[in-house]
């Protein structure tokens, strides 16, 4: 009796085991085939991480923004200086203008820009 009961245990430790391995292998290729048809995304937006293994570089950042001001606006760039998230951006404008015509035009240039780059915060400089 006593060997018929250790038999039978384990029989049943030994099938409850094996039976538990099989969704998780069905789980992991579950998971892999996610993986592989895993749309990927750039990096321009911050809510979502970036999937690619190429690197912006700061000179990409830099030709970026210079790109914008070339063609949304009608500016010159000048000096751009990008330090981690921070970007200081001189604008040449062409003439003088009064303080509150200056800050509207900051303020629609640092809209127009974080447009193009919302990852950086930028801080405008402009120069007649």
């Amino acid at each position: 009796m006593k060997h018929l009961i250790a038999i039978l245990f384990t029989a049943f430790l030994l099938a409850a085991c094996n039976q538990g391995d099989q969704p998780q292998d069905t789980q992991s290729k579950k998971e892999r085939a996610e993986l592989e048809n895993y749309e990927e995304f750039t990096d321009q937006n911050p809510n979502f991480l970036n999937t690619t293994n190429e690197q912006t570089a700061v000179k990409d950042d830099a030709t970026k923004i210079e790109e914008i001001i070339n063609v949304k606006t009608p500016y010159k760039a000048g000096n751009i200086v990008i330090s981690g998230k921070d970007a200081w951006v001189t604008v040449y404008v062409g003439k003088e203008y009064s303080a509150r015509e200056k800050n509207k035009i900051i303020k629609d240039l640092n809209e127009v820009l974080y447009e193009g780059l919302p990852r950086l915060q930028f801080h405008v400089n402009v120069k007649p």
